[in-house]
């Protein structure tokens, strides 16, 4: 049986992994790797599952309006292998945080 997308929401709401913000964003926090439910060895086991979650989907590049953050709880992004991105970003006109 498959959950539902609200389902995998309200799980990881009820356990405190995602938090909806004061904009109406969900936030996942991911602080360590055993906080989130979906991760082992610091893997995403549902990045392929297309009905995942949009704090998931768009993580780790959050874009709101001309404005592009890089989470940080990233190991990628952590390590700098999302320079050509943020790069990419720049010459579009975009502010980067």
């Amino acid at each position: 049986m498959d959950i539902t997308v609200g389902e995998q929401k309200d799980a990881l709401m009820s356990k405190g992994f995602l938090t909806e913000n004061k904009a109406g964003k969900f936030v996942l926090n991911i602080g360590n790797p055993a906080s989130c439910p979906s991760l082992k060895d610091n893997r995403c086991l549902i990045h392929k599952n297309l009905d995942r979650n949009s704090a998931c989907k768009d993580f780790p590049i959050f874009v709101s309006g001309k404005t592009v953050k890089f989470s940080e709880r990233c190991p990628a992004v952590r390590d700098g292998k999302f320079y050509l991105y943020a790069h990419e970003f720049k010459k579009r006109g975009f502010t980067i945080e």
